[in-house]
């Protein structure tokens, strides 16, 4: 009877941790295109698209990175569709971020 009881827990405990590094491989990715974003609009308001370009290079893999000036701001969204376990669905991620454009920049 403990043998059962012992071989039950041990799956849960497994399943348990899946999904403890689901959960923190998928923060992990937001964390990411928070970061992505932030740095391409600091780029752009600073009018370095070279920066800017290379700064979206480092996106996570199967990214998005859209940016668009809207008057004195940089505007970037970086979108993820994130899928950790081929078996589990796609978590859509997405962050933003606005900077204004420094003085002289176009």
């Amino acid at each position: 009877m403990v043998t059962v009881e012992l071989a039950l827990s041990l799956i849960g405990l497994m399943l348990a941790t899946m999904v403890g590094v689901w959960f923190l491989w998928v923060f992990g990715q937001q964390i990411r295109c928070v970061d992505t974003a932030r740095e391409v609009a600091r780029q752009l308001a600073r009018g370095d698209d070279a920066a800017a370009q290379r700064a979206a290079a480092a996106a996570p893999a199967g990214s998005s990175v859209d940016s668009s000036r809207n008057g004195s701001e940089a505007v970037v969204t970086v979108r993820l569709s994130a899928r950790p376990f081929a078996q589990l669905p796609a978590v859509p991620l997405q962050a933003t971020a606005q900077v204004a454009l420094e003085p002289g920049v176009a």
